[in-house]
Formats: structure tokens, C-alpha cells, sequence
């Protein structure tokens, strides 16, 4: 039997009107799945750039000998030099002893006497302050200056850094596990979706064998049925992941969560995450309605 494309869109939406209560559960089991791998994808990939801040906002300090107090000095310019070369270093600036008594007043301005101290900027050192591109390199990063002319020590808050990289990393797995288990159980919800509505209608696909009809002119028009009960779902699925999502970060910002603040995800990343459940719900949808078939094409 030859397949015409009006016949296909005659049937297709015929069978969504006349099925009309199937094909709502079968789209609500599409968005609500799509939705929580849409939110686990969203997140995965707001810890993944969360990740990036964190660690590009680790600073070290190389603080230099009292004798060397300009960047000029022979002992500074060579760690500067050394810093330029370095790819590990993501930024480094020198902090002179000008900036190092602001910073001492800053940080002790509610303790009078850790102010009066010190009043004098020449009573403290000069240092460079290093951005890394890696949290993980900064170990080794300090190891290079530990003995290098000049420098009196090499600082920076070693046990906050290794809990962020823990952190870090069980999010990662967290969310990549979470977005897998998601994905399988929102295909496994779908496809008994699909199979229960086509199971409901087996007597009109073995009445349409018996009569002459071949396997694809049955197929199709259940497969765009699929298709679109899959799209749309998919596209109520992102209308409750943005939902979600902004939920989220609204209660992020009045909570004042400083450690979830950078968990953003950009437009492209999010328009990226639409596309792929628009794809999967549209795959899932048409594929599901093939597969459930199969068992009733054999009469």
C-alpha cells in the first residue's frame, strides 16, 4: 500500500483527538520526565562553570624578603618573570607595600589594637598575588618559589582549597549520576507510556493487518503520533525546567548561598540543554511508538 502524506496527517490527527485522554498521559509522562533530566543536565553543567569560578578565584601569595621593596629589585623581577611563564598562572599582580598596609588596615579595621600595630607601610612586605587556572596546581606552583631568592614565604589557605576541590568533584559525579539515572527512568516512564496507549488500540492494528495492510502504512502514522505527543511533552518539559531552574536560583540569592552564587549556566548553555530534550523527547516519542508496535505486526 502506497503512504500519502495526507493520509498520514489525517490518521495522526485522528487518532490524537479520538485517544485524546492517552495522548495527555502520555505528554504529561514526557514533560515531567524531560523535566528532571533537563534540570539534572542544567545543574551538571552549573557545577561544571561554578567549578571553573571557584578555582580560578584561588589566589597564592609569594611574600619577598623586607630588603626587596619594589618591583625593580633584581629577586622580584625575576619572580615576575617567572610568573609570566608559567601556564599555571592565570593572573598575577604585585601588591606593594603601599597596598599591603591597606589591605593590614582593611582586615583589622574593627580591632584598634592590631591597627596601631603597625603605622607605618615600610613594616610590611611586598608580594605578588597569583590567580590559578587550576585549584590542583597549587601545590606545585608554591613548591617552584619555596626557595627562590627573595622570597621570605609562599601562603595560601591549603585546607579550604582541598575541601573546595573535593567538593568540586562530588558535584560533578553527583549531578553526571543523577543526570544518567534520570535519563534512563524518563525513557523507561515513556516507553510504558507509549506501549499502554497502543496496547489499548491492538485490535485496530491486527484488523488493519488482516486486511492487507503493511507494516510501515500501520507504522507511520502511530510513529508521528509518537513524534508529536514526544515534542510537545519536550517542550512543556522546558517550560518546567526553566521553571525549576529559576526556583532554584531564587532561592539561592535569598538565601544568600555564597557557595551556590556562581552556579549559572549561560543562554547558549541552556538553549543547548532545550535542543537536546526537544531531540530526545521527538527520538523517544517516534522510536517508542515503533518498538511498542512490534509485538502486534505479527498476525
Amino acid at each position: 500500500m502506497a503512504i500519502s502524506v495526507e493520509y498520514v496527517v489525517k490518521e495522526t490527527s485522528t487518532n490524537l483527538w479520538r485517544n485524546w485522554m492517552v495522548s495527555v498521559a502520555a505528554v504529561v509522562t514526557v514533560a515531567f520526565s524531560l523535566s528532571f533530566v533537563g534540570v539534572a543536565l542544567l545543574f551538571r553543567q552549573e557545577v561544571d562553570n561554578a567549578t571553573s569560578r571557584w578555582q580560578s578565584g584561588v589566589t597564592l601569595a609569594i611574600f619577598m624578603n623586607g630588603n626587596v621593596n619594589s618591583i625593580g629589585n633584581p629577586q622580584a623581577q625575576a619572580v615576575k618573570d617567572q610568573l609570566s611563564n608559567m601556564p599555571q598562572v592565570a593572573k598575577a599582580s604585585f601588591c606593594n607595600q603601599n597596598c599591603a598596609f591597606t589591605e593590614y588596615q582593611k582586615m583589622f579595621q574593627g580591632d584598634p589594637t592590631m591597627q596601631s600595630a603597625i603605622n607605618n607601610p615600610n613594616e610590611l612586605p611586598v608580594s605578588f598575588r597569583i590567580k590559578l587556572s587550576n585549584a590542583s596546581e597549587a601545590n606545585a606552583v608554591g613548591a617552584e618559589f619555596n626557595n627562590q631568592p627573595g622570597v621570605q614565604a609562599v601562603e595560601y589557605a591549603k585546607g579550604e582549597v582541598e575541601q573546595l576541590l573535593k567538593l568540586s568533584n562530588f558535584l560533578q559525579v553527583a549531578s553526571l549520576v543523577a543526570a544518567a539515572a534520570l535519563l534512563v527512568s524518563s525513557v523507561v516512564l515513556i516507553l510504558n507510556s507509549i506501549r499502554l496507549a497502543i496496547f489499548s488500540r491492538r485490535k485496530e492494528v491486527e484488523v488493519m493487518k488482516l486486511v492487507g495492510a503493511t507494516n510501515w502504512f500501520i507504522r507511520i502514522p502511530f510513529m508521528a503520533e509518537g513524534l508529536i505527543q514526544g515534542l510537545v511533552g519536550a517542550v512543556i518539559g522546558c517550560g518546567l525546567t526553566t521553571f525549576f531552574v529559576s526556583d532554584f536560583r531564587k532561592l539561592i540569592s535569598e538565601n544568600k548561598i555564597q557557595l551556590l552564587q556562581p552556579m549559572t549556566a549561560s543562554t547558549s548553555e541552556i538553549v543547548v540543554v532545550y535542543i537536546l530534550l526537544l531531540v530526545f523527547g521527538a527520538i523517544v516519542g517516534a522510536g517508542g511508538s515503533a518498538m511498542a508496535l512490534r509485538r502486534f505486526l505479527d498476525v
